[in-house]
């Protein structure tokens, strides 16, 4: 996982976010401090039978190929939209001056929702299903409140010592459009990299959806690490079955941005698999 934090320096963000989900799980009570104040978020619970919600916790689960079989099905048990209102002015006009340029490309994320409700109108405008997409990204339990405050960060952005894996095209940020990719970051028993581990008493795996600004992506026809796209592209996309390994082709469809402007977090989903 590309972003984890240290558990002493994300252990009081942790309880503070343990704390916002018990209180939004609970009945309506009066809260005398809100538990993320200061983290800069507007996080909300989603009823999962409410429109949004159920837009939301139907893409999530469906947008498997099902080849790790390994992972059953998706079952989502809460799910909290997330905003960050610094962030997303960044990200906005990113989004704007690469929209400006009109990247053309045939390639576009498996499953990427054609509608997206969840946006006003002028983000539907803006927005293009192949210059941004929503992204999945799996990580252990124990970094999702150091997530949520800092949002997520390259590896040069983080702490000493902090262990990195599945960095397979350099030092970015990575998005799946198979959320069971994803899984095999997030502290599930089957997951690949975690292997259950880094979980939070009394709760189940957490995943976020993102949105990645893709623009036009540079497909890569082998293995090669970089630290930005090449010229005249906006991110990478490690395509399954397509780039050369060394011997083998890529498992899963991975999509790669190297600039933190150019993602931001829209949903964050515990669930089972």
């Amino acid at each position: 996982d590309l972003h984890s934090f240290p558990t002493r320096r994300s252990s009081d963000l942790l309880d503070a976010f343990e704390s916002a989900l018990m209180t939004s799980l609970s009945s309506p009570v009066t809260v005398q401090k809100n538990p993320l104040e200061g983290l800069g978020i507007e996080m909300k619970w989603l009823d999962l039978s409410s429109p949004e919600g159920e837009w939301v916790s139907r893409f999530a689960a469906s947008g498997t190929r099902n080849v790790h079989g390994g992972i059953g099905k998706m079952h989502v048990y809460n799910l909290w939209s997330v905003r960050k209102p610094n962030e997303e002015s960044h990200f906005l006009k990113e989004q704007e001056q690469v929209a400006a340029r009109k990247p053309s490309s045939t390639e576009r994320p498996m499953f990427a929702p054609k509608d997206r409700p969840d946006l006003s109108a002028d983000g539907r405008k803006i927005h293009d299903g192949n210059r941004t997409a929503l992204l999945y990204h799996g990580t252990r339990s124990v970094n999702v409140s150091g997530i949520l405050g800092k949002s997520l960060l390259l590896p040069r952005q983080l702490s000493v010592g902090v262990a990195i894996s599945g960095a397979l095209f350099g030092p970015g940020l990575y998005g799946a459009d198979d959320w069971k990719k994803s899984a095999g970051y997030c502290s599930l028993s089957q997951s690949v990299w975690s292997g259950g581990g880094g979980g939070v008493s009394g709760r189940h795996a957490f995943m976020f959806l993102v949105d990645f600004i893709l623009g036009r992506p540079y497909v890569v026809p082998q293995f090669r690490a970089f630290t930005s796209p090449p010229a005249g592209f906006d991110s990478v996309f490690g395509k399954a079955n397509y780039a050369d390994m060394g011997g083998s082709t890529l498992r899963n469809n991975e999509w790669i941005i190297y600039t933190t402007n150019k993602h931001c977090l829209r949903y964050l989903i515990e669930f089972s698999a």
